[in-house]
């Protein structure tokens, strides 16, 4: 009897142990599946070098990688991919040879084409023509297609401005000095940057992660999107209204809960402060928030980021994180 008392209280205790060490052991977090994307081709223009187009698109590639939003698929693999499934190549997907929609294995894939070159104001042939110091500007015309249903979901043109004080001679990418050459290879990689940027941004809003104690607000993006000092308008997402037709999510009701700014930055979030009196704990969790132009102190935002979304009372959705 003694015996089988000791044998329950035995398997007692084995059973309370196990229980303790089952909800205070940590739980490994559960990996989020990230969507695939694909760069595709980036055709030039204005008898822009080739080599540009090929140089561009492997700089947009690494951008979209540091987003760490994205399962980024190689050049390689993806030209795989449209073999595989029967469809013609890349390029085809500029003049329009590829029909999209319904590629398995890809979820965005991103297309292009480099419209200006050059001297700020004008585009350039880069077939030994030598450039002055000064402004330099690039222009790209860029589309993202969701790859299951062939839709467009971005068809923007991005420009992106450097300074060069030093003249050179492009001809296939080369120059006359180092710095020159530099100014090339910083403008192109600033542009890759501001559309891969342009890009995540869409399809994965600036949200708000969290409200901390001190009223400093956390920012679900770090410094490859946001930088110190940059002002941006907070928006509480409300219900959302679709096309009594096709189904489609039209957009939803926004309202304008605060304005920040970004006080610090780190490599996967940032920190923000309020700007003016708003009470930071008013500002919900989940909130989306939207890069902008002068501060406070500018006039009414026509646009939303990038030109996207409404920034009016209402948010364009086109996608579902949202």
């Amino acid at each position: 009897m003694t015996q089988n008392i000791r044998s329950v209280r035995h398997l007692g205790y084995l059973s309370m142990l196990f229980f303790i060490t089952l909800f205070t052991l940590p739980f490994p977090s559960v990996a989020v599946e990230k969507p695939q994307i694909g760069v595709g081709n980036v055709v030039v223009q204005n008898k822009v070098s080739g080599q540009t187009g090929i140089e561009f698109a492997a700089m947009l590639t690494t951008a979209l990688v540091k987003s760490r939003k994205f399962e980024v698929i190689e050049r390689a693999r993806l030209e795989e991919i449209f073999t595989e499934q029967g469809m013609s190549s890349l390029s085809g997907m500029i003049d329009g040879g590829v029909k999209l929609g319904g590629i398995k294995g890809v979820g965005y894939l991103v297309y292009g084409s480099i419209t200006q070159f050059g001297k700020s104001g004008q585009g350039i042939s880069l077939g030994g023509i030598s450039l002055g110091g000064g402004s330099m500007k690039m222009g790209v015309d860029i589309k993202l297609v969701d790859a299951q249903t062939g839709r467009t979901l971005i068809a923007e043109t991005v420009t992106h401005e450097a300074t060069s004080s030093q003249n050179f001679s492009i001809g296939g990418i080369s120059s006359r000095s180092d710095s020159s050459s530099s100014t090339v290879g910083d403008l192109m990689r600033a542009t890759a940057t501001d559309i891969a940027n342009l890009i995540t941004t869409e399809i994965f809003p600036i949200k708000v992660v969290v409200v901390q104690s001190n009223g400093t607000i956390i920012l679900n993006y770090g410094d490859g999107v946001l930088k110190k000092g940059m002002n941006l308008e907070v928006y509480e997402v409300g219900e959302g209204f679709k096309d009594p037709d096709t189904g489609e999510v039209l957009g939803a009701e926004e309202t304008l809960v605060a304005a920040v700014e970004v006080s610090l930055t780190r490599t996967k979030y940032s920190k923000a402060k309020v700007v003016g009196d708003t009470d930071p704990q008013s500002i919900p969790k989940g909130a989306i928030a939207r890069i902008v132009e002068g501060g406070p102190e500018r006039n009414k935002k026509k646009g939303g980021l990038f030109g996207l979304g409404g920034g009016t009372g209402e948010t364009n959705n086109t996608n579902p994180n949202r």
